[in-house]
């Protein structure tokens, strides 16, 4: 289907006034597949843009947050851009919820050059976090789902930054760093902003960086520039304004092409399985969409260090910028613990005793605080992190009608 004469339509599930929200199409988007999946049985007609109608993020906010920034005594931007703007791009979760805290305290604290920093939010409406005043300077751009979004959460990425494109809140900074909600800033990233200039990017290597069958996946799918190599990439994307700008559409149409070319076309499905398409396709979809602009990206290791990275000693690690949470292990040896152990993870159980993770239904709650002096780096930094955000700004607030609290089942869900 296609909108015409009109810039949205928001879709429902049901036929009450109040129903379950499910997507939205623009009239941007072109022709878009519908499908069997989410089911739409009302929808509304939008007459006024929702991108266009007001900024979201006023310059006061970003002078708020430029303002926190613990490093140095701070001048008000006063209207003024940084060198570079961090964002991720999330739903509103209880799985969420404290990851935000965690990211904006990380950003507060990491001694940015020249940085702002923003929560790119996919969901019907601006949630609670956005505008209760709790945090000052928690600067958030909202956009509505895609129809696709309830099918596959990551497209969520590529759309809401294709909006936030298309929206009164476009950026001014030159230069934008796109992490992932659990990629918490450790270090000043301006040294890796500096290099980046338009076509030429930074990305670190994806897990699939090296394979040939990527490449191969790359001709076939490919719509131009498929005489040249993919730059096999993954988060932090580190990329000049205007590259992004051409990237995110082309971003979201090659993740949708992947995504139903494993559902409708078995041999493609067995040939490429093993790159994990299945929730891959939006990394994917990033690459081919870079190459298919001509953009290429510089492959940098160690901007950042994943928690279950081999390496954990914090000597070899204080280089790194951020860090990729995931979960957290305190020494066997040290008695406490076992107030907090695990039963999940048992195959890192070679980094200790499991103490938190963020795929427990509890991660934003039980917070294992003190640490022992011998605790590793990324153990160290998770839980830092987590503790430290919640002392500054306070708990994540109660409320259902966006976090549905810490039941098993509806930790990960969001409700708009």
């Amino acid at each position: 289907m296609r909108l015409e004469g009109g810039p949205e339509i928001d879709f429902y599930a049901s036929c009450q006034r109040d129903g379950y929200y499910v997507g939205s199409l623009f009239a941007s988007e072109g022709c878009v597949e519908r499908y069997n999946y989410p089911s739409a049985k009302s929808f509304r007609f939008v007459w006024q843009s929702s991108l266009q109608s007001r900024r979201q993020i006023p310059d006061s906010v970003l002078d708020a947050q430029w303002a926190q920034q613990d490093h140095k005594p701070r001048k008000p931007l006063q209207g003024q851009a940084a060198k570079a703007r961090i964002v991720f791009s999330c739903e509103s979760s209880e799985y969420f919820g404290y990851q935000v805290w965690a990211n904006f305290y990380a950003f507060l604290t990491s001694g940015q050059s020249s940085a702002t920093w923003t929560r790119l939010l996919t969901a019907g409406m601006r949630d609670d976090l956005a505008d209760n005043g709790q945090v000052p300077g928690l600067a958030t751009f909202q956009a509505k789902r895609t129809l696709y979004s309830r099918r596959y959460s990551p497209i969520n990425k590529p759309d809401v930054i294709t909006k936030w494109f298309e929206s009164s809140d476009r950026p001014r900074e030159e230069v934008i760093v796109v992490i992932d909600p659990d990629n918490w800033l450790l270090k000043d990233v301006g040294s890796y902003v500096d290099r980046v200039t338009p076509g030429h990017a930074i990305g670190e290597p994806a897990y699939y960086h090296g394979s040939r069958t990527a490449q191969r996946l790359w001709k076939e799918v490919c719509l131009q520039n498929c005489d040249v190599d993919v730059d096999l990439v993954g988060v932090p994307y580190i990329v000049h304004r205007d590259d992004l700008a051409a990237i995110a559409p082309l971003w979201r149409s090659y993740t949708i092409m992947l995504k139903d070319r494993v559902a409708k076309d078995s041999d493609f499905k067995q040939k490429y399985g093993h790159l994990d398409l299945a929730w891959a396709s939006e990394m994917f979809g990033y690459n081919f969409a870079a190459a298919h602009v001509g953009v290429r990206h510089e492959v940098v290791r160690r901007i950042q260090v994943r928690d279950v990275d081999s390496e954990h000693r914090a000597d070899k690690l204080q280089g790194v910028s951020m860090i990729h949470v995931g979960r957290a292990w305190f020494p066997k040896t040290y008695a406490p613990a076992q107030k907090w152990a695990h039963t999940e993870g048992k195959s890192f159980s070679h980094f200790g005793q499991q103490v938190w993770c963020k795929c427990n239904n509890t991660a934003s709650t039980v917070i294992p605080w003190p640490l022992p002096p011998d605790a590793d780096f990324q153990s160290t930094k998770t839980l830092e992190i987590l503790h430290n955000s919640m002392e500054r700004f306070g708990p994540i607030p109660e409320n259902a009608k966006f976090r549905r609290g810490v039941s098993r089942g509806t930790y990960g869900a969001s409700l708009d």
